[in-house]
């Protein structure tokens, strides 16, 4: 009873003096800025979302890219024989390739 006594004295707000409420509002800010899931923690993990969007949006340009010669590779003569000598080896080093299509020989 004597210790409760006690902790009451000391917990009272009433009795509190501008240095403790300093001080228990300088660790409820410490608590709030280090905490779990405190302010640091949540910038932290904005700058990381981020970075991760640009991410993925890097990804998804690179695989509309690969789509687009995929397609090209799928319909036209042409590009497959580029490729393949490009993969071959056999198109040489000052060897350009140009692709005609019906709408270039329009013009």
């Amino acid at each position: 009873m004597r210790i409760l006594k006690i902790v009451k004295e000391k917990i009272n707000p009433a009795t509190w003096t501008l240095k403790t409420y300093l001080l228990t509002a300088l660790f409820l800010i410490c608590l709030n800025a280090f905490g779990s899931q405190g302010l640091i923690k949540m910038v932290l993990m904005y700058q990381e979302e981020n970075r991760l969007s640009a991410q993925v949006n890097e990804q998804k340009l690179k695989i509309s890219r690969i789509e687009k010669e995929i397609q090209r590779f799928k319909k036209s003569e042409n590009y497959k024989l580029k490729i393949i000598r490009q993969e071959l080896g056999l198109l040489k080093s000052d060897e350009i390739s140009f692709e005609m299509t019906e709408r270039s020989l329009d013009n």
